[in-house]
């Protein structure tokens, strides 16, 4: 006969059982947990490779597995041979000089240090315990990690361990789900597979991102301290790229020993005193840091595991408690991941939903476009490169060129990821020449912007301005009804001499460039002189752009902003514009004429 089921009052205690079973047991194992999240770690990494070559040769899973642990395993085996000698050579120089920063600050120290005539104060006297603690904190600093890494290497048991559980992850993780996903009802089984591809996105896009910020970060830091003379250039650039596997503090960490070295040490070649050079390192790590979060995190790291940097504090501070340095490690992906169960949850228990759509909230032809508000422009400001002419630098093939063999490995476009790095170039760029023109220092961001110029966009050339499409009948047909105007980062010559060759010099109303404006983009001033010289309020202005850059500086000031996919950026990171559209010529059904009817093309 059918068997009874069990009352819901039973059902729910045999659960609570269970509950309290796996916490007892995961309680009693809390020895293993470390290891098994670097083991996890370690899969997770090495699953990339493996795929790879799965899908490249279809050879055994097992083969492949196998053969990717022989040659890491070898390249373990030989990087001490190859570079322990440079390895050792650069961390002792790092502890010498850190030895004789701390001596600096002793002597510094003891002596009185007057604050006005006839008052001194001994600084050890007021900040022993201060220097103390600092004194902790750089002694063991320079071989803290290569410590850790070596306590590791000499737990032969844990060693075993730790290869033998991420073999088996690497091997059979999609057997280990497949069957997991068999215990699940089968209503429910799409769900947890959507939720298990969910968790599992969020952390490919953490370990992916994660070794590639510490790659690029490491290279640029380790090229330009060697370049300004900075004492162990190699070793601060590669500890800092690894302090991006710690977000929000990793890089101050970074930051705060390379500026202690350089103000008591100085450069060893740059002719200038200690406190101007430390200035120097500290514009190269905040340009590094505008990098590192307006371009490379959002790009490589992406929107699946960026969060809000107190809530990372406070799950570094919990992991660095539970589970040292692996804790620390992890904390943002597994913050991440619960957050995916928890909002999986929360929408199970309200009946909604339980995965948001995949579709971006703001759609080409879709959004917060406002009618009312359309109907009030009268003057339509425009980009160059990208809005109205296609952008196909030299520079953009030649780097993509360079990623390919990267992006191979990674699966990434390498020409698109190419194409925005060069508009996240832009943005530091302009930040360079913004502050420097802040400075008066206008011989310097005169060459910067041709610098700039001549990376970005390459040499000007007639042939090689080429119309987004339908941009020139957008214009021609938007001139009757509407004043327009450009807004460019370009240099006025260059600028005027492209208008020139194509033709559209007769367009336009106004012209703001770089030349015009101390700001750029993305500050509002640009879109504010264009206002003002068309004699109209922001209000009543539409800004239209390719960029994160164009769309912010247009709400900034006042302005509507359009977001076109033709150029450098995409759908993803240009939310904010109040319509996104695939080209130029698509506003024209959107933007009402005098007679009330759109500006159809």
């Amino acid at each position: 006969m059918d068997p009874r089921p069990w009352p819901s009052q039973v059902k729910l205690v045999v659960a609570l059982l269970l509950l309290a079973g796996v916490l007892i047991v995961l309680y009693a194992l809390r020895i293993l947990l470390s290891p098994l999240a670097v083991s996890i770690l370690l899969a997770s990494i090495l699953r990339i490779p493996v795929n790879y070559l799965e899908r490249r040769t279809g050879l055994p899973r097992a083969l492949l597995t196998v053969f990717t642990f022989l040659a890491v395993l070898a390249l373990l085996a030989l990087t001490p041979a190859l570079l322990a000698p440079r390895i050792i050579a650069s961390v002792s120089e790092l502890q010498v000089n850190l030895a004789d920063a701390w001596q600096r600050i002793q002597d510094w120290a003891a002596h009185p240090v007057a604050v006005v005539p006839g008052l001194a104060f001994v600084p050890q006297d007021v900040f022993g315990p201060v220097l103390g603690s600092l004194q902790g904190a750089l002694t063991p600093l320079a071989g803290s990690v290569f410590s850790v890494a070596g306590r590791l290497a000499t737990s032969v048991v844990w060693g075993i361990f730790v290869i033998v559980v991420t073999f088996w992850l690497v091997k059979d993780y999609r057997l280990m789900f497949r069957y997991l996903r068999s215990l699940v009802p089968a209503p429910y089984q799409e769900e947890f597979a959507r939720l298990g591809a969910e968790i599992a996105r969020t952390w490919d896009a953490f370990l992916r991102g994660q070794f590639t910020l510490a790659l690029v970060i490491g290279m640029i830091l380790s090229i330009a301290l060697w370049i300004l003379g900075m004492p162990s250039p190699f070793v601060l650039g590669i500890f800092s790229g690894f302090m991006e596997f710690i977000p929000t503090l990793g890089p101050v960490i970074g930051w705060t020993l390379a500026v202690t070295l350089a103000l008591l040490q100085g450069s060893s070649w740059l002719p200038i005193n200690n406190l101007l050079f430390a200035l120097i390192i500290t514009v190269l790590y905040v340009l590094v840091f505008q990098l590192d979060s307006v371009f490379l995190i959002p790009r490589i790291v992406g929107r699946r595991v960026r969060l809000h940097p107190l809530v990372v504090f406070v799950g570094l501070i919990g992991g660095a408690m539970v589970a040292g340095v692996v804790g620390v490690i992890l904390a943002a992906p597994t913050i991440a991941t619960a957050r995916v169960l928890v909002r999986y949850l929360y929408r199970k228990l309200l009946d909604l939903p339980p995965f948001p759509p995949e579709t971006p909230l703001l759609a080409p032809g879709k959004g917060w476009w406002q009618p009312e508000r359309a109907a009030r422009v009268q003057a339509v400001l425009f980009d160059l490169d990208g809005t109205l002419f296609e952008t196909d630098d030299v520079i953009v093939e030649r780097l993509a060129r360079v990623l390919r063999p990267l992006a191979r490995l990674l699966e990434f476009d390498a020409r698109a990821a190419a194409r925005r790095a060069v508009m996240g170039l832009e943005g530091v760029v302009n930040g360079v020449i913004t502050f420097l023109d802040v400075l008066h220092l206008d011989g310097i961001a005169f060459w910067v912007a041709r610098k700039g110029d001549h990376l970005l966009h390459g040499s000007p050339h007639p042939q090689r301005h080429r119309f987004t499409p339908g941009a020139e009948a957008l214009l021609a047909h938007l001139r009757p009804h509407f004043r327009l105007g450009v807004v460019t980062t370009r240099s006025r010559q260059e600028t005027e001499h492209m208008l020139k060759a194509t033709g559209l010099q007769s367009y336009f109303d106004v012209i703001v460039t770089r030349d015009d404006s101390r700001r750029l983009k993305p500050h509002p001033g640009p879109i504010r002189l264009a206002a003002e010289r068309l004699n109209l309020p922001p209000e009543h202005i539409l800004v239209v752009g390719d960029t994160p850059l164009d769309v912010r500086a247009a709400k900034a000031a006042g302005a509507m902003a359009a977001a076109v996919l033709c150029g450098f950026g995409e759908i993803e990171e240009l939310q904010d514009a109040d319509i996104i559209v695939e080209n130029p010529a698509e506003l024209a059904h959107w933007l009402p004429v005098r007679d009330g009817k759109s500006a159809g093309v």
